[in-house]
This record gives C-alpha cells, structure tokens and sequence, in this order.
C-alpha cells in the first residue's frame, strides 16, 4: 500500500513538472528552432567549422578541455565526429531549452509567461547563436551550458549536493571554460532572491554566499586536478591558445579587470559589446532592462520586511552580479573574448523577470493593503513592461541571428565561387599536370575587384561573420570539401626556393595575367611578393 501511495506521489509530481516545464522546455526550443533554422538546415561554415567538419570536434586537452577531448573520442570511436546541421543543431537547441528550464526553476520565476519568454531569451541569446556556427562542436558546448546551470542548481540545494554542483563546474570547464560566469550570475541571483524571501538569518544568509563561492572555487580545484591527470596520462602539454598554458588568477592586474567588468556592463547601453548589443534596439531594450531591475529593487528593499541586515547584504549582492556577469575578463583578460563567453550577460534579462515574481511574494500584506489599487497598477505596468523587454529583446535576437547567418552564407558562396575560379585558372596553367606540387607564394589574396558588400554594408556582424574567408588557414579544406581539389602543396623549405628565384619574383601578383605558371614539378601561384 505504502509502495502504492509513493508511486502515485510520484506520478502526480512528474505531471505538475510535465505541465508546468513541458511548456517552458516548448517555447524555449521553438525560439530556438526559429533563431538557428537556417544553420540547421544549411551547411553554413566559417574558418573554423570547414577545417573541422569531418573528424573534428575542436581544440582539447591541449587548450584545457580535457572533457571534450574524451567526449569527442569517444564518440569519433563509436559513430564518428561529424558536422550534421540538423542532428546537432537540434540536440543543441534541446539542451540549451533543458538549461533554460533549470534555470527558471532556480530563480523562481513562477510566472507561466515570464518563465516562457525568459527561457526563450536564454536560448536565443547571441553567446548560444554564436556556438550554433561552430556546428561542429555545439552539442558539446551545449552540454557544458547545462552543466554549467545544472551545477548552480545543485549548489543552491546545498549539503550533499555541493559534490555535485562543484564536479558539474569542473566537468563544464573541461568542456569549454567560459562557462562558469553564467553559473555565477545564477548563484548571485539566486541569493538576491534568498535576502527577501528566506527566513534564514543574516549571518546564515551570509554564510551561504561563501557557501555557493566555495564550491565554484571547489570546481575550478576539481577541474585543474582533472586536467593534470589527463595532461600527465597522455602526456601532453598545453598550448598558448587564448592563454590556455598560463590559465590562472592575476593579483596585480584585479583592480584592472574589475574596472573593465563593470565597465562593459555599463557599456551594454550605449556600444556594442561581445555582439551581445549590436542593434541600438538591443541597447535600448537592456536600458529597459536595468531601469526595470532598479525600481523592482527598490521596492522590494523599501517594502520588504525581511531586516536591514538582509537588505544591505542583499543591495552588495546586487553590485556584484555585474562583476559575476562579466568575470569571464578576469579568466581571460589577456585574451580575444569571443560572443560564445559572453552567455553570463543574459542575467541583465534574467533579473526583472526574477525581481517581478520576486515582488508579488515578499512585499508584506500590510504595504498592499495601504495603497492596494496604486500597488495593482503599479505591478500591471511592472509585470507588462518587463515581459514586453523580454519578449522584444527575444525578437530582436532572432532577427539578429538569422540576419548573420545570411551574411555567412553568402560569404561561403562567394568563398566557394572565387576559389572555383582560382582552381579553374591552375588546371588552365600551360603544362598543367595532375601530379604536380601546388606551391602558394604569400598568404593572402588582394584583389581589390573582390569585394563582400553583403558583409560590409550589412548590420549583421557577428564575429562569426568575415569580410573574406579567402586568407584563412582552412583554405586548403575549403577547396577540397567543396570543390574536390587537394593536389599536394609543397613544403615550407621548397616554397622559399621557389619564392627567391628571378622568375618568381617577376611574376605579377593574382589576380593578374601570369600570376599562375608551371615552373618545373611545380604549379606556382602568386599572392604576394617575398
């Protein structure tokens, strides 16, 4: 009977989180569906994903990813690592939507529409549209978003549950590193939201905050550990790739980048920042945003009668989820920030939705009851604003992303037709043979007939875009994956002798007449002068 009543219990519970989550999990992948459509169902490649569309799943433990590296061999063992648009892009979307559900559920947004239009705009936002490009590796960097979130949410449970939250941040970061930031703001948020709600003390409030920093701390341990180990069984080393072989904390420079953190959070507002702002309505709707925050904020601290203590602690919570949002400049402050670190930037969206949800259940009966009709008008316009922001900013997303997957694709085409060209007019050479040695004098084309105007007079300029994918390292691939040409290029050593003799160096650059010539067990194109 006992059994019975528990699986029933059970039952019931799976259909409240069915119900409830089965339609923020919808909205979510359908946003998502909309946004990347058009690279699931189009072979769309930068310079990246053509060098690593078959067998490739990017750069591991060399760079730190050591979980990467075991993911991508085990599966490039067992079905082989492919770039499959649809397969991919799809399982992407459904973890990035699995990470959205997570992340309502830690924040509390218990409104259905908000809940709905938040996780959308998690999935949505440019730091996932960016990875969408890297088709190749999206699924894994998906799943290191949801260990991310997943992590915070196990954090938050706390006791036992703290192991859990802190190997989910360990084996994030060994998936990709820029993670962390986003379980951060989530922690933070979390908090803000514990200061007014929870019926702990503030000494215990306080205690939770070191609580939730020791175990992403215990991550970041459990992670390095992780990677010495696998570093030492396959005896490898890092590289300097995004400063991968000197990853760790600056002292001296601190005071730097947590200027440059608060910095950029201030700069969402008014200049483009890690393509998360590109369009001035998507700076418009984040000024909406933190508008927004700052009055839901102050009437919870003016109306809430959870204590001072918990009031203050709760507004130094809130100064330091700007510098949570943007840490990822303290993990690599040296370095390009790439769109994909920047997915810790969605909490400026994320915050009203908590704080509105957040206001109809600490603001005391007595603060209703004096002034009930302004307080109901009041938060009509709070609740409509906030998810007119969100949804908008959603919107502008979605049109943002398909706008530079466009972009993109007719950089591919126009990559694909030039090099068609290039290779037309090698095999046109007099005395082209088949098994001659392509030598290639210099590293880029300048052509000034080539011009990309659906790049350059285009707004859609992620950094997953380019002006030309012409002088990339990838170039190579590029012509055999798409056009079937892969001759034998010669080596460094026998390029230089080709460059320092006479007739080379009389030869014009291409796309001239005679930038192409057989010069012995050699077919010489001309870029540049050496």
């Amino acid at each position: 009977m006992n059994d019975m009543y528990k699986l029933e219990d059970i039952k019931a519970c799976a259909s409240r989180i069915r119900k409830r989550y089965g339609r923020i999990f919808a909205s979510s992948f359908f946003a998502g569906a909309v946004a990347y459509g058009f690279v699931m169902f189009n072979v769309v490649n930068n310079w990246d994903s053509v060098h690593e569309c078959i067998g490739g799943y990017g750069a591991g433990l060399e760079v730190g990813r050591w979980l990467l590296s075991l993911l991508g061999d085990f599966f490039g063992s067992v079905c082989g690592n492919y770039a499959l648009p649809p397969f991919t892009g799809l399982a992407a979307t459904a973890l990035l939507s699995l990470s959205a559900c997570v992340a309502v559920r830690i924040l509390h947004i218990d409104n259905e529409y908000l809940a709905m239009a938040s996780a959308a705009l998690f999935v949505v936002f440019p730091a996932a549209a960016g990875m969408m490009v890297y088709m190749f590796t999206a699924g894994y960097y998906a799943l290191a978003v949801f260990f991310a979130v997943l992590g915070a949410y196990e954090t938050c449970r706390g006791g036992v549950h703290t192991v859990a939250g802190a190997a989910l941040f360990a084996c994030s970061l060994g998936i990709y590193q820029a993670y962390l930031p986003l379980a951060a703001s989530l922690l933070v948020l979390s908090l803000i939201r514990e200061c007014f709600e929870s019926d702990m003390s503030a000494a215990r409030m306080i205690a939770k905050c070191f609580h939730h920093l020791f175990t992403l701390a215990l991550g970041v341990v459990l992670y390095f550990a992780a990677l010495r180990l696998c570093l030492y069984i396959f005896d490898a080393t890092l590289i300097s790739y995004q400063g991968a072989d000197s990853m760790g904390l600056n002292v001296r420079e601190l005071p730097r980048m947590i200027e440059r953190a608060y910095g950029e959070m201030a700069a969402l507002t008014f200049r483009p920042v890690y393509n998360v702002n590109d369009a001035p309505s998507s700076r418009a709707f984040i000024c909406a945003a933190y508008a927004l925050s700052a009055l839901m904020f102050f009437a919870c601290v003016v109306k809430s009668d959870c204590g001072k203590a918990k009031k203050l602690l709760a507004c130094v919570l809130l100064l330091l989820l700007p510098l949570a949002a943007d840490s990822i400049v303290i993990m690599s402050y040296h370095s390009f920030i790439h769109m994909l670190m920047a997915y810790a930037m969605a909490c400026v969206f994320l915050l009203p939705a908590e704080l509105y949800c957040m206001t109809g259940r600490v603001l005391s009966p007595n603060a209703r009851k004096n002034n009930c009709r302004t307080s109901r008008f009041a938060s009509t316009c709070a609740y409509a604003l906030t998810l007119a922001v969100i949804t908008l900013s959603s919107l502008c997303y979605i049109r943002q992303s398909n706008g530079n997957f466009l972009v993109l694709y007719y950089t591919n085409t126009q990559t694909t037709e030039y090099f068609s060209t290039v290779v037309t007019r090698i095999k046109s050479a007099d005395g082209y043979r088949a098994d001659l040695k392509l030598a290639v004098i210099g590293d880029e084309f300048h052509d000034i007939s080539y011009k990309n105007i659906a790049y350059t007079a285009s707004p859609f300029r992620y950094s997953a875009s380019s002006e030309t994918m012409l002088n990339i390292y990838s170039r190579a691939e590029w012509m055999a994956y798409y056009l079937g040409f892969a001759p034998e290029y010669a080596s460094e050593a026998e390029t230089a002798s080709l460059a320092a003799r006479d007739d080379v160096r009389a030869m014009p650059c291409y796309p001239d007449d005679g930038s192409i010539a057989v010069i012995g067990d050699y077919v010489v194109l001309k870029l540049e002068d050496k």
